[in-house]
């Protein structure tokens, strides 16, 4: 059996409100002259103009559309009196993420181990749309660590893919392909696909597929095995380090307990 390891997130949403506006209307009045005789009645009236609305027409003829639904503000017209339709505002407090498709077993198995052991929504989000040549492996390693481990936090998911999962993890993490790389000449072909980006990247979704599955494919079984579990020791005890400097992270990967795997990639015998 090989050692493990062991760490959390939330979100967040808003929503908006609308505005109300007004309409006025016109009028008129008479007046007498100055020696007593009424003067004739002003025919001259100002009717309300009926070529300006709030409706369909420009202008204002005193009238508000009280249909459901808005052109700027709801129950009120615009300009051209068209209505636009408002969805909703998003009250559930929790904040929308886009998940895409993932395109890998390794993308999709990455992306669940993202997620609270708990949380069979956003472990299902990560698995979804996707094909039966992902499902299919991806289902057989979820199923031997609920069987095989003891998860008590999402971390002990890494833990199992060395220890009693291994064999259904690598028909997933590395589709079941492996060659004759060494471990130490993995690491380097895989930081180099990073621009030399710390190694807590290897827990997390791929940031070039493409480039870091060829350099982990290339590489033997046992190297395999060897930088997966420096990966995730990384992931596990040194990711709190990035947010204080490189240095502290790059120094974590190089001491107790990381130190010792990477030591063992780099030096085997």
């Amino acid at each position: 059996m090989r050692s493990g390891f062991n760490g959390l997130g939330h979100f967040r949403g808003y929503g908006r409100a609308a505005a109300f506006g007004f309409v006025a209307a016109l009028g008129f009045s008479a007046c007498s002259s100055d020696d007593g005789t009424a003067a004739p009645a002003d025919t001259a009236q100002v009717t309300d103009d009926t070529t300006d609305a709030t409706d369909d027409t420009s202008g204002s003829d005193g009238t508000t559309d009280d249909t459901s639904g808005v052109d700027g503000v709801d129950g009120q017209d615009s300009v051209t009196g068209d209505d636009i339709a408002v969805s909703a505002p998003d009250t559930s407090g929790v904040e929308d993420t886009a998940v895409t498709v993932a395109l890998s077993c390794r993308e999709a198995v990455l992306c669940q181990m993202q997620c609270n052991l708990d949380d069979t929504a956003c472990a299902a989000a990560c698995a979804n749309g996707v094909t039966e040549a992902i499902s299919t492996p991806l289902t057989a390693f979820t199923t031997c660590s609920k069987e095989k481990c003891n998860l008590q936090v999402k971390q002990d998911q890494r833990n199992c893919a060395v220890t009693d999962c291994w064999e259904p993890f690598h028909a997933c993490f590395y589709e079941g392909a492996s060659a004759a790389v060494n471990c130490e000449d993995t690491l380097t072909c895989f930081k180099n696909c990073l621009d030399n980006y710390p190694l807590d990247t290897f827990a997390k979704p791929p940031i070039a597929p493409e480039c870091e599955s060829a350099c982990l494919q290339a590489a033997d079984k046992e190297s395999q095995l060897g930088f997966t579990e420096l990966g995730f020791c990384v992931a596990n005890f040194c990711e709190s380090q990035e947010a204080i400097s490189p240095t502290a992270l790059e120094n974590c990967q190089k001491n107790a307990p990381c130190g010792l795997f990477e030591q063992a990639c780099i030096n085997p015998n």
